[in-house]
């Protein structure tokens, strides 16, 4: 193959999702055989070895990232440098990740990768500025990758368009617009995460706040800060109204009864590579929708008890296992909040849709808990064990209303108890899943809204329990679907623990059961 072709390739490659089709058609291009028979390190080592043989013949090696060479060489010789370097980026990311939180910084100083690179880059013709900007490209992008992989797995079609729409949340789908207008914009595109329970939104919001830019300093010959410290996560519910309103914009002293001394909230404290998830958005409080609108719009917002403005920096994530559309329509969120909060939809497949697409998921996921759970080295036959114990006890088309989440419990049960529990004792569970999943789908207006009576029967509502009785739903379960539909009603724990007429925390508790 020609030079001038192969550098073509290469280049169109390093621009393309590395989660595509398109990219893993590229990479066959350029190696000459499909990448489908291959390990991922297998295709990697291909394509180092075909790029390198080719760059080999190159004359002049110290204009190659020179402003004045062809930009198909200089893109192709970056994708060939990056993908050269990863053995040695990958132990730093290791060595910075393994260490106790207050030691990264000293960790970062000391590692010698960074600046061995700036040097390489420096001496193939980059000019300063911009070889600082390709060392920090080149770990975003090698971190990303690894946490993508490592918490959105699968190899189901959902997966892997969750996969792309993550990374493009980070680089975009045109790495080259990224470069030239969006690197210091990406943080005005908040992220909306949809999905059940358990389906691992968290674990992506995970990904994408710990796979920021972190810029390198050639003075100091390291990163300017550590690379996992700038992701903060919140759940919504887990706070009263007023505990999440002064965490997130803080305070100043005397702003309310107990306000001693003035608090830096969130907002405040985040930079500008950081990330702030707010976990269940769906139940953000109408007052509050409104207050952190101005934070998405002008990304201005004011203390509890000052009038002056201060400026957030960083990058809004949101997640809500409820659907929008319910959300739209019984104004539990207000428009302008919604179309400015979605920027971006990441949308995540339940187990069931997982498990119909990919019949190797159940142990892909079992196995991947057990190394989480036992440490990394897992006799495949103990995955293989759990695995046909789920597939003997779990009645046929089991639902799954727990998703990942509570797959991971029945393998940590299994680890306990060489058994997976009383999980699907009930033999009417097949169908009960559904009903746990999406309680508010399947309650509708069986509980009664605040319209009704407190005191009137409510026949719809005395239907479904005694549905739920006979069909044998354990008391537990029956308990938090309803107290999820007095959440979803009142939007606050408060209001609802009241209606309910119990303490907030018992209410939180079974909610989240």
């Amino acid at each position: 193959m020609q030079h001038e072709v192969l550098f073509s390739l290469a280049a169109k490659a390093a621009a393309r999702n590395p989660f595509s089709e398109e990219r893993d058609s590229l990479d066959h291009a350029i190696i000459g055989r499909p990448v489908g028979s291959l390990s991922r390190g297998a295709v990697l080592q291909a394509l180092v070895v075909t790029l390198s043989n080719a760059f080999a013949a190159i004359v002049d090696k110290g204009t190659t990232l020179s402003p004045g060479t062809p930009a198909p060489q200089r893109h192709a010789f970056l994708f060939f440098l990056f993908h050269q370097s990863l053995a040695d980026i990958d132990s730093v990311l290791l060595m910075e990740k393994d260490s106790e939180v207050s030691t990264r910084r000293a960790t970062l100083q000391r590692a010698k990768t960074p600046q061995a690179l700036y040097e390489r880059l420096r001496l193939h013709g980059s000019p300063p500025a911009e070889a600082a900007h390709f060392v920090s490209t080149f770990f975003q992008m090698r971190k990303a990758f690894l946490n993508i992989e490592s918490f959105l797995p699968g190899k189901g079609s959902s997966m892997r368009v969750l996969r792309e729409g993550v990374w493009n949340a980070l680089f975009t789908a045109r790495l080259d617009l990224l470069e030239t207008k969006l690197s210091s914009r990406l943080r005005d595109f908040p992220i909306l995460m949809l999905g059940e329970t358990g389906t691992g939104k968290s674990s992506a919001a995970r990904a994408l706040g710990e796979s920021h830019y972190v810029p390198f300093s050639p003075e100091l010959g390291a990163f300017r800060t550590p690379h996992f410290d700038a992701f903060v996560p919140v759940n919504i519910n887990a706070l009263t109204e007023s505990l999440f309103e002064a965490e997130l914009f803080g305070y100043r002293k005397g702003a309310f009864t107990g306000a001693v001394e003035s608090h830096e909230g969130l907002l405040s404290r985040l930079g500008p590579h950081s990330s702030l998830f707010l976990d269940e958005i769906g139940d953000l409080p109408e007052r509050l929708q409104v207050k952190l609108l101005e934070v998405l719009q002008e990304r201005r917002f004011r203390q509890l008890g000052s009038t002056e403005a201060k400026t957030f920096e960083g990058r809004i994530l949101a997640a809500t296992h409820r659907n929008p559309a319910t959300l739209l329509s019984t104004g539990k969120m207000r428009e302008d909040f919604f179309y400015r909060i979605c920027a971006l939809k990441l949308e995540f497949p339940s187990l069931r849709i997982r498990l119909e697409e990919d019949p190797d998921a159940m142990r892909m996921l079992v196995s991947q808990t057990l190394r989480r759970t036992l440490g990394d080295e897992v006799d495949p036959s103990l995955a293989e064990e759990v695995v046909a114990n789920i597939e003997k006890e779990c009645p046929r088309n089991y639902a799954w209303p727990g998703n990942v989440r509570e797959l991971e419990q029945v393998v940590r049960r299994w680890l306990l108890t060489r058994t997976v529990g009383t999980a699907f004792e009930s033999e009417h569970a097949p169908a009960l899943g559904p009903l746990l999943s999406t309680p508010i789908q399947m309650l509708g207006s069986k509980i009664p809204s605040k319209s009704s009576s407190e005191h009137a029967p409510h026949h719809d509502f005395s239907a479904f329990v005694q549905a739920a009785c006979a069909a044998g739903m354990p008391l537990k379960a029956l308990s938090a679907a309803v107290a999820r539909k007095y959440l979803e009603q009142e939007g606050t724990l408060e209001k609802a623990a009241r209606k309910a007429g119990i303490d907030w925390r018992t209410l939180k508790r079974l909610v989240e059961s």
